[in-house]
């Protein structure tokens, strides 16, 4: 028989054993309770996309927009040898100065001219070594004599029917090399926004005949994805220019053809087929 002092003495005990058990239950009965509305939440996430995308067919559009080139650009390097950095530097920035200040005083604008890179490192020479009687020769070697200085600039010309003017003008200057010569349309994006409206109209079109040809109705659209801009317009070069160089000789101008350049643009539109 339990006395009243052992009685008093558990009865904590016995009293926090049984609010656990309540509180394990109770949280068993909630993890149970989130896990079936979980369920019923993918369920229900499920039937709903069912329903939403439904039968549908996807079509693709291309489109074709053609520009006329209004800029050209080129490129000219100064390079310079001397025996001191400061005095290698002094004629590259010399070099440099004229010729871009032709190029201003012919209506180029100063935020068109670009430098596109400065390198400076030294400068080596292989020095032959004498041979001494009755020995071997000992060969030569690669030895520090100065330094280089090399500076490439890329202008933009604005006005296309002055860029052979400028060429050749640019070649009487005291410049390394000019190269890459090419033309491409400023306002690329006005192009392809034209050539994405094209797209969308041939993507419609061809909706249109699979759509009577499968006896549907097309519903809303459920999707339309830019897939691919590409075609261009890719660098037009004219008369030897592009990617050669042409030494700094005074050369005849020359006749500068831009051409047309022709931008091309994929898009697939997805629509929804009407039950």
């Amino acid at each position: 028989m339990l006395s009243y002092q052992s009685f008093s003495q558990d009865y904590p005990r016995r009293a926090a054993y049984c609010v656990t058990l309540s509180v394990a239950a109770v949280a068993t009965v909630l993890v149970a309770f989130l896990a079936v509305k979980t369920v019923g939440a993918w369920i229900e996430a499920a039937n709903l996309d069912s329903q939403t995308f439904g039968p549908s067919v996807s079509v693709r559009g291309t489109g074709k927009a053609v520009a006329i080139p209004d800029v050209a650009t080129f490129s000219f390097g100064v390079q310079t040898t001397a025996e001191s950095v400061e005095a290698a530097q002094a004629d590259a920035a010399a070099r440099l100065n004229a010729a871009t200040d032709y190029l201003k005083s012919e209506g180029v604008n100063e935020d068109d001219i670009q430098t596109l890179g400065y390198d400076v490192y030294p400068h080596y020479e292989w020095i032959e070594e004498p041979c001494r009687y009755g020995a071997s020769c000992p060969g030569g070697r690669s030895l520090p004599v100065g330094f280089d200085v090399n500076q490439t600039v890329a202008v933009k010309v604005r006005d296309i029917k002055r860029a052979g003017e400028l060429l050749s003008g640019i070649g009487k200057k005291e410049v390394t090399n000019i190269s890459g010569l090419s033309f491409t349309v400023d306002d690329l994006e006005k192009v392809k926004d034209e050539a994405r409206r094209l797209a969308i109209g041939d993507a419609k079109a061809r909706a249109g005949v699979m759509s009577r040809a499968l006896g549907v109705e097309l519903d809303r659209i459920q999707g339309l994805y830019d897939v691919d801009t590409g075609g261009g317009p890719y660098p037009m070069y004219k008369d030897g220019y592009g990617g050669m160089e042409l030494q700094a000789l005074s050369v005849p101008t020359p006749q500068i053809t831009p051409g047309q350049q022709e931008v091309t643009v994929t898009v697939e539109i997805q629509y929804a087929i009407d039950n």
